[in-house]
């Protein structure tokens, strides 16, 4: 009921390039990245019994550095580095009418990579690494029952925290708090799934769900959150209409 699993993977990266062309002159600008390294990555895993198993992962995962093309300066950027773990139970409940997965993990971000945009001169961005880790921790939780014949219900929830170090913006040279965007702090979903027993015109189904995001900063020095919202989804087919299939 032990399982254990280890890994690692080996990268070697070279790049180089050069600026040919900034305001229709060849500014001469260069520049040359390269780096080798090995990321470990290991797991272990415990069945309980055979319908409740746990799990612990750790991994090392590694994104390249370099230049970004739209940068005036060809400046580099460095490599990022995320070390993560995530705990978590997988479940199959009640002769298999209940499915409950759980897991909460954390991640520490090294030199994240952050683009900044000059306000400026619409185009012109520069990528700059923080100086301080990142680091980014939550839950997640999935849920899946079929109390009765052709009816599958469904749920998720999950919450994130987030917090980026301040970094100096490289057009203004002001220290700047930032943001990680797109990252809702609760997420939670709900769907419903039913066969109705065959009827003599086809098979009828029916779908419905219903999806809620939290408010969120869509950009990377936002100051202002979008608003939290919930979206909701119907469908209903009819299928194997007179032999035919797919008909809705």
């Amino acid at each position: 009921r032990l399982h254990l699993t280890a890994g690692a993977r080996y990268t070697k990266d070279r790049k180089d390039g050069r600026l040919i062309a900034l305001s229709g002159v060849d500014p001469n600008r260069a520049y040359r990245f390269g780096e080798s390294r090995v990321d470990p990555a290991f797991s272990v895993g415990l069945d309980i019994s055979d319908d409740v198993k746990t799990y612990l992962r750790y991994g090392v995962a590694y994104r390249a550095g370099g230049a970004n093309s739209r940068s005036s300066t060809f400046r580099t950027f460095g490599s990022e580095e995320l070390r993560s773990w995530e705990a978590g139970i997988k479940t199959e409940l009640l002769d298999r009418h209940l499915r409950l997965n759980m897991a909460a993990f954390t991640m520490r971000y090294s030199n994240l990579q952050l683009d900044f945009i000059n306000r400026a001169a619409i185009g012109a961005i520069e990528t700059v690494n923080t100086d301080d880790p990142a680091r980014i921790k939550g839950i997640e939780v999935d849920v899946t029952a079929t109390p009765a014949r052709g009816l599958v219900l469904g749920g998720s929830y999950s919450y994130l925290h987030s917090r980026v170090p301040p970094v100096v913006n490289p057009f203004s040279g002001q220290v700047q708090n930032v943001n990680l965007t797109f990252a809702p702090r609760h997420a939670a979903t709900a769907s419903l799934d039913y066969a109705f027993p065959p009827l003599p015109m086809g098979d009828l189904k029916l779908h419905l769900d219903a999806n809620y995001s939290s408010s969120m900063l869509a950009s990377l020095t936002a100051v202002k959150r979008t608003e939290a919202y919930t979206l909701v989804n119907a469908r209903a087919t009819l299928d194997d209409i007179g032999g035919m299939k797919g008909v809705s």
